[in-house]
This record gives structure tokens, C-alpha cells and sequence, in this order.
């Protein structure tokens, strides 16, 4: 076993990298890496990319750049300049477009995402999904207000049925009004553990959620209840909520072929033990790729 454990080191550097000795202080070879990636981004886009003086680091970006450009003209017919807007940028304007597309889809009327943030676009499709509701339909039963075990202790097995009425259109109103006025002062009020970054995303967004622990599963449910995120399938969900303990800076990718990938990679954090809880919010692509739109991290207590 120990002998496997030596030869291990040696292994990996043979496939991916090399290490060299220079003035007696190593130094990694990643040329292969480099040149590897340069040769893919030639076949796939058609760009070349001189990897001999490019770091590593900088193929990667320029490659996730080219491929976000690529899926935007290809799902939106819309050339975007990827030489000259930052990976964050581009992957800022795809969630905007994807925001306007449903607003337009639901509304039949024109909008143009360059216009407007991606806090005003989900401030603006929120505020459709709730103009569209059935007039009249009921939010919360008298029942879901006041569980019936409590009922009686409240002095409430007293009122008639149109007593109990009244006081659940009026419980109601007073909730709705709520949750519009905490909606609204979002932005001023920060919530615990919420980051600026994450503030941007709007309450009332659909997510599907991996949280591979029950202490990040009980964060998740933490965030969708301070966030007002409503929890559905992968087939319902706008985007898919994350939760991952880690003692890493940025411990997950910046886009996943697949949300199982997505899901593989999560499981694999020391989500019992990690120092860090980690927060992402992914968009979810026609083909079921995800990138990283949102992301903050803070102290697991």
C-alpha cells in the first residue's frame, strides 16, 4: 500500500502535469494542460489562443467566455462581444435575456434587456406571476392561519363561518402587505449571512435545491424561507440553489455540463465539517447545463 501511495505523485504529474527543478525550487509544467485547452478551443470555436504565453488560468476564462458568447447566439440568436466583456459580465447579460424571454412570454409585450438590471427584470416578472393570479382565489384557508389544535384556546370555535371569514380575508391582507413591504426594503435591510452579491436575486424565485447534509440542507431552508424562494422540481425550477460546507475559497465550478455533475461535485465538499458554508445560485440552460450567476460564503457556526 505504501508503495501505491509513492508512486501515486508520480502518476498524476505523468497525465497532467511535470514538475522541474530549477535553482533547486520546483516548478510545475502545465504545458500539456495548456496547449490541450488551446487545441480545443480552436476546434470548438475556431479561435486561436497562443498557450505558450497564456497562464493556464487565463485559457480556462477565455474558453468559458467563448463558450457562454457561443450558447447565447445559439439559444438567442444574439452576438455578444466576448473579447471585451469579463466572464461575470456575460454570464450577467444571459440571465437577463433568459429573464426578459419569460417576462415577454408572459406579458406579449417587447422588452429590452439591456435596459435593465437583472434585480428590475425579476422585480418585473415577480410582480406578473402575482398580477396573474385568479382574482378572488384563496391564499391561506382559515385553517392554514389558525392551526385548529390552537383554535380553541384562542377563544376562535366561537365564530361563525362568516365571522372566520372576515378575519382570514384580514389576516391575510395584513400578510400580503408584509411580504410587499419586505420585498421592497430588501435591498436596504440585509438579512443574516445574505452578501450584497446574493441580495440581487428576487423573492419569489423557483429553485430546485442540493444540499447534500442536514446542517446545509437546514441552511437551505434557512435561505428560501429569508429569501421567500419557492422549492420545485428540476423540470418547475428558474435556477437551483446550493448549499455546500468547505474550507475552500470557491469550492464549486464556475458551469456544469449537467445539474448531476453539479450535484456529484456538491457531494464531494466536507459538507459535515467544512469551515465555510457556501452559497451559489445556478442557471439552468435548454440543454440542462448550469452556470454561476450568484455566490457568497460565511462562517458555518
Amino acid at each position: 500500500m505504501r508503495t501505491y501511495l509513492k508512486l501515486l505523485p508520480t502518476f498524476i504529474t505523468f497525465f497532467f502535469f511535470t514538475i522541474t527543478y530549477v535553482d533547486g525550487q520546483s516548478k510545475i509544467d502545465d504545458s500539456h494542460m495548456r496547449e490541450s485547452a488551446a487545441l480545443r478551443i480552436k476546434k470548438t470555436h475556431g479561435i486561436d489562443v497562443d498557450w505558450r504565453n497564456a497562464s493556464l488560468l487565463e485559457i480556462s476564462n477565455i474558453e468559458l467566455r467563448l463558450d457562454t458568447v457561443a450558447r447565447i447566439k445559439r439559444e438567442h440568436a444574439i452576438t455578444l462581444d466576448w473579447q471585451n466583456s469579463s466572464l461575470q459580465q456575460l454570464i450577467d447579460a444571459e440571465a437577463r435575456i433568459n429573464t426578459a424571454k419569460r417576462i415577454v412570454q408572459t406579458s406579449k409585450k417587447d422588452i429590452d434587456w439591456k435596459q435593465y438590471s437583472l434585480e428590475e427584470l425579476l422585480h418585473m416578472e415577480l410582480s406578473l406571476k402575482q398580477a396573474n393570479m385568479t382574482p378572488g382565489k384563496v391564499l391561506l384557508t382559515f385553517d392554514n392561519i389558525f392551526p385548529p389544535a390552537n383554535q380553541h384556546e384562542m377563544g376562535l370555535h366561537k365564530l361563525t363561518d362568516e365571522e372566520k371569514e372576515v378575519l382570514r380575508k384580514h389576516v391575510e391582507l395584513l400578510l400580503i402587505t408584509v411580504a410587499q413591504a419586505g420585498d421592497s426594503s430588501r435591498t436596504t435591510q440585509q438579512p443574516p449571512h445574505v452578501s450584497d452579491q446574493q441580495n440581487t436575486t428576487s423573492s419569489g424565485l423557483r429553485v430546485a435545491v442540493i444540499a447534500p447534509s442536514v446542517s446545509t440542507s437546514m441552511e437551505a431552508r434557512s435561505i428560501k424561507a429569508r429569501l421567500g424562494y419557492m422549492e420545485v422540481s428540476i423540470k418547475e425550477a428558474d435556477a437551483v440553489l446550493v448549499v455546500v460546507r468547505s474550507m475552500l475559497f470557491n469550492p464549486l465550478n464556475l458551469s456544469y455540463d449537467s445539474i448531476k455533475e453539479l450535484q456529484d461535485d456538491a457531494e464531494n465538499q466536507l459538507n459535515i465539517s467544512g469551515e465555510n458554508f457556501h452559497i451559489y445560485i445556478y442557471q439552468i440552460h435548454s440543454d440542462m447545463s448550469v452556470t454561476q450567476i450568484k455566490h457568497s460564503n460565511y462562517k458555518a457556526n
